[in-house]
């Protein structure tokens, strides 16, 4: 957490707002907003992590934060951040994404509501939530940039199995930043599953409770030892994770 005095101030008005809250799974909400701001390493993005519900969850307004101190850079991040519900969810993400400061925030507060630990159950309907979550993830994502693609930086794969049969592969942005995964099949059709960052979280949680795996590579490779592709593709679709498939023509 940056401890500035609007910092400061920002965390108490947050705690004031939200300390007889509570989230989906029962939990006290302040911890949420609380979280997003260990994340940020700016003091405006922590002030935007802290106060990014409270005019939603509150009869707190935009001028009565100005009134307080906070700057235009804050207000304008935190008025795209507030979802109106006559405009569609996606268009809400969408103009989010004009918004740099806006868009930091929302991404880790999405990752963070994806976070199925947090939850006591996972039912359709949290299912149906994780999905959007997940579309909206990608569109503020870097990745989503259609001139970002070739600006990722693909580590050298890794193998999965002792034939060399499957392997791994990690790219990055320019700011090594992992944006997503591949499993790759090395065959006569050279098959590539691609997952997003937050697929292959959902992934490495399974084998992480099923092998007692220490790291994603290594939950992968114990998979391997006794499964083949079509088992990976049951496997992620039991999960209902959701994945794109290419072809060596079409993959570099």
């Amino acid at each position: 957490m940056i401890y500035t005095t609007m910092t400061k101030l920002a965390m108490r008005i947050a705690f004031d707002v939200h300390k007889d809250q509570f989230d989906k799974s029962g939990m006290p909400y302040i911890y949420h907003p609380f979280y997003l701001a260990t994340q940020m390493d700016t003091e405006v993005s922590t002030i935007v992590a802290l106060l990014h519900d409270v005019v939603e969850d509150s009869d707190i307004t935009f001028s009565d934060l100005q009134k307080r101190g906070f700057s235009d850079q804050v207000i304008d991040a935190l008025k795209l951040l507030v979802h109106d519900d006559s405009t569609p969810y996606l268009e809400y993400v969408a103009a989010i994404k004009s918004n740099e400061l806006a868009r930091k925030v929302k991404l880790f507060d999405l990752v963070h509501n994806s976070d199925i630990t947090r939850l006591n159950s996972v039912d359709a309907s949290v299912k149906e939530r994780l999905e959007k979550y997940e579309k909206a993830i990608q569109i503020l994502s870097d990745e989503n940039d259609p001139s970002s693609e070739s600006k990722l930086i693909r580590d050298d794969p890794i193998p999965l199995d002792s034939s060399r049969l499957f392997f791994l592969s990690i790219f990055r942005n320019q700011n090594s930043k992992v944006v997503k995964y591949s499993i790759d099949v090395e065959k006569a059709n050279d098959s590539h599953y691609e997952l997003s960052d937050l697929s292959m979280s959902r992934l490495d949680d399974y084998l992480t409770k099923e092998y007692n795996s220490k790291s994603l590579t290594t939950g992968l490779q114990t998979f391997f030892k006794g499964h083949k592709e079509s088992d990976l593709l049951d496997l992620l679709a039991s999960l209902d994770i959701q994945y794109e498939q290419l072809h060596f023509d079409n993959y570099e």
